[in-house]
């Protein structure tokens, strides 16, 4: 099986360029500027600024009004028991 990042041994192993950390470190490097260089490149791509505002359909009346009804619920930090009548609200 072959590794993908070779670390020293510590028997004090071969001397080859694969083992050498350096070797790990500038191909890290490598590695990270391309990765920028793809992102800088495809984030560089222009918009079309003429393009249409999307139109979502919620299926809901602005114009309605939502009924609250009578009744007790919980107020405040302490959960104080209040009571309110019922009420539209926009």
């Amino acid at each position: 099986m072959k590794r993908f990042f070779s670390f020293p041994s510590l028997r004090g192993g071969c001397s080859s360029r694969r083992s050498n950390p350096r070797h790990n470190t500038r191909l890290l490097r490598a590695g990270a500027l391309a990765m920028t260089m793809v992102v800088l490149l495809v984030s560089c791509a222009p918009a079309d600024l003429n393009a249409p505002m999307p139109a979502f359909e919620t299926g809901i009346d602005p114009n309605s009004c939502a009924q609250i009804p009578a009744g007790e619920f919980h107020h405040g930090q302490f959960d104080e028991i209040a009571s309110t009548d019922a009420y539209e609200i926009m």
